[in-house]
């Protein structure tokens, strides 16, 4: 009676299991309708934003903080943001998505020192200045920094995403660990430290002083002529640029 009640037990609880898998799997794609709305969604006094999942976002300096949201109007539903104390965080409820309208979304704040992009969305910081800007780039998504004016300035990107960057800094600390790729020759800055592990690339521009360290197959080069302190192992290189 007791091995009956087990392999009972047993039993239902995969036919539970597997409907949970079959409903995962079944789920249909949401398919944008090709009607495009924006929306205006009020947010705290932020200072750091996430994005997580798809969409582009352009966020830009102002007094006043502000969301405007742009997608198909089926879809618009499915968009979160969720403002908690200095943080912005923007997401799916839906991972199966096909629209038709470009998911864009425009920040403004007045400060922003955190900035994480994870998966394949793209986020434009334009002409912004401040103390200390730290981003952080997982997934195959792009960070653009247009014209920015930051004391320190921080770019850590893993896997195969792009970063861009423009303006000044007085000092810049780039990571790269994987396939990635940081171009910050528009970026002068006094001084830089990269460290690239993988097979990444780091185009930096540093007018005093840099520090260099490469292991694996990926490589710095520099723009200026820096007093430059670098270690190398592997197949990389550090070379100025031509």
């Amino acid at each position: 009676m007791i091995r009956w009640a087990i392999k009972h037990s047993l039993y239902v609880a995969a036919l539970g299991f597997g409907g949970m898998v079959a409903w995962a799997v079944a789920r249909p794609t949401v398919e944008g309708s090709g009607h495009a709305v924006t929306e205006e969604r009020s947010i705290g006094s932020v200072s750091e934003v996430t994005l997580s999942g798809v969409g582009d976002v352009t966020i830009k300096q102002g007094d006043v903080a502000s969301l405007r949201v742009t997608a198909d109007d089926n879809i618009l539903q499915l968009l979160v943001s969720e403002s908690n104390g200095n943080k912005l965080r923007l997401s799916t409820r839906s991972s199966s998505m096909r629209p038709k309208t470009k998911i864009a979304y425009v920040v403004t704040v007045p400060q922003l020192d955190n900035l994480s992009v994870s998966g394949a969305g793209n986020v434009t910081v334009e002409k912004f200045t401040g103390d200390d800007l730290k981003v952080k780039l997982s997934g195959a998504g792009t960070a653009t920094l247009r014209d920015v004016n930051y004391k320190e300035l921080t770019l850590d990107l893993s896997g195969a995403g792009k970063a861009t960057a423009t303006g000044t800094a007085t000092r810049t600390m780039f990571k790269l660990s994987g396939a990635g790729k940081i171009d910050a020759t528009g970026l002068q800055s006094t001084s830089g430290e990269v460290r690239v592990s993988g097979a990444g690339y780091a185009n930096v521009w540093a007018a005093r002083e840099l520090k260099a360290n490469v292991s694996g197959a990926g490589g710095v080069r520099y723009k200026g002529t820096p007093q430059l302190e670098q270690k190398v192992s592997g197949a990389g290189s550090v070379r100025p640029l031509e």
